[in-house]
């Protein structure tokens, strides 16, 4: 897998995301996310502390949620879930690279 990296500065800090050379939507979807947010995703507007990131991708989403929950020091449980293993092998790639914590369900 061929991958590049990009580094986009938040108010927190600089999220490092990897994503696919040869794939032009890796690319597209962080830019709708962090550039355009295209879910109109606001931290400040979120009552609870959870949130579903169901199809996680790469963890572009994942990642500008963290990003938001520590620029307003609100805690926030991200449960995502992604099917399709070379984009897991990528989300787990990034969570790893911008030291996040995360919690592995345990096998049955």
């Amino acid at each position: 897998m061929n991958l590049s990296k990009i580094t986009i500065p938040t108010a927190y800090s600089k999220v490092t995301i990897k994503y696919r050379r040869d794939n032009d939507n890796d690319l597209a979807i962080i830019r709708e996310i962090f550039n355009r947010n295209v879910y109109e995703f606001d931290m400040g507007k979120i009552t609870e502390n959870v949130v579903l990131d169901v199809g996680a991708n790469i963890g572009v989403f994942t990642l500008f949620v963290l990003a938001q929950a520590h620029n307003n020091t609100r805690p926030v449980h991200i449960y995502a879930f992604e099917p399709e293993n070379n984009n897991l092998e990528i989300f787990n790639k990034n969570i790893a690279d911008n030291e996040i914590r995360i919690r592995k369900p345990k096998a049955n």
